[in-house]
């Protein structure tokens, strides 16, 4: 579990409440018209090996991390202990169409939480996060970058996504979709 700051991690905290460029990658408001597209989608690069820690049910997140050997490590938190009331994230999460990825629960999946494959370079996650931990696991080649689409609670929120940049926590993505690049594969 991640509770608390981990040795050698860095600490991410979800600072608003949330309830209430791969050209071709597959991007979710083709399929749902809940997602918008931006002008443009804008990459940011994503420092490889390096943690977030959260606090479940204190703040609301969506959270990536970067291992060598292209490794993504995708998870939600929600503000349930302040809110009262669940976070449903939906992500997509999507490579060059022409690649193909590996997709995993990262073990803190429950029966409303759901991984449906799109195709062979992406996959729509939906997790319901409360007080917990809620994730997966996505496997692509070294290098590689992961354009993420998100909705929480069916809007979007570009501030929601945390992520280690120039050794720095960073909250609030500059677009969503947001396309992460590692900075080594």
């Amino acid at each position: 579990m991640k509770q608390g700051l981990l040795s050698g991690s860095l600490l991410a905290l979800a600072l608003a409440t949330g309830c209430g460029s791969n050209s071709g990658n597959y991007d979710g408001y083709a399929q749902d018209p809940a997602f918008t597209a931006p002008a443009d989608v804008q990459r940011v690069d994503i420092d490889t090996d390096q943690t977030l820690s959260a606090d479940a049910g204190n703040g609301a997140g969506l959270f990536v991390e970067y291992s060598t050997g292209g490794e993504y490590h995708v998870f939600t938190t929600c503000d349930t202990n302040i809110s009262k009331l669940p976070c449903e994230w939906r992500v997509v999460a999507s490579i060059d169409p022409a690649l193909s990825m590996e997709v995993t629960d990262d073990g803190n999946l429950e029966k409303d939480d759901s991984i449906s494959r799109i195709d062979d370079g992406a996959v729509r996650l939906l997790f319901v996060s409360d007080v917990d931990f809620d994730g997966a696991v996505i496997k692509v080649p070294a290098g590689e970058r992961l354009r993420l689409n998100w909705l929480l609670d069916g809007f979007v929120d570009e501030t929601q996504l945390s992520w280690v940049s120039g050794g720095t926590v960073h909250s609030g993505a500059p677009t969503d979709p947001v396309d992460l690049e590692p900075t080594t594969p």
